[in-house]
């Protein structure tokens, strides 16, 4: 009998102009990390449980070098510093708009340490703990993977109606 099946185990599929690999070979995220919440992170990061907000959000760190981040009266700040940056990468705004509600899941799930109080004892700038920066900074291939496939299913569209109306403006003067 004659098995339909490809032997390959890497199927690949054509969405949308990108190319997205399915049913990999499962590879398991190495962490080394002591600390069990890092090893939960990307167990959940591996699996797919994590939210694409929180997967941005871990690539923005690594990117923009930035493991203290803005929370309370401050996260303005910071959002403002994201959405620059989800102009510059071509990103929707699912990080910007969502920002608050990961700092609060990464605060539930101990992976910020208040670093700043207001005057009034209220936190006001976090950093991502010390195992998960580094972890961070030398990020396994196969946790890359993960924050790429985030990534490009959050790419800003552009409506083709806004190319059309560039083509269309030939009563410029020049």
């Amino acid at each position: 009998m004659k098995n339909d099946k490809p032997t390959n185990p890497i199927i690949l599929t054509k969405i949308e102009e990108k190319i997205i690999v399915e049913d990999s070979p499962k590879k398991i995220i190495e962490t080394n990390s002591k600390t069990s919440q890092v090893n939960k992170l990307f167990k959940d990061l591996q699996e797919g449980k994590l939210k694409d907000e929180e997967i941005i959000l871990l690539h923005y760190s690594i990117e923009t070098a930035r493991f203290k981040l803005g929370v309370g009266w401050k996260s303005s700040g910071e959002i403002e510093n994201i959405k620059t940056w989800e102009d510059v990468n071509s990103l929707n705004s699912k990080l910007s708009s969502g920002y608050d509600e990961v700092m609060r899941r990464f605060d539930l799930k101990k992976l910020t340490e208040v670093t700043e109080f207001t005057s009034s004892n209220n936190p006001r700038e976090v950093a991502l703990i010390s195992d998960l920066t580094n972890l961070l900074l030398e990020l396994p291939e196969e946790a890359n993977l993960k924050i790429v496939e985030a990534l490009a299913r959050n790419e800003k569209i552009i409506p083709e109606s806004t190319w059309n109306t560039l083509e269309e403006d030939d009563d410029l003067p020049f």
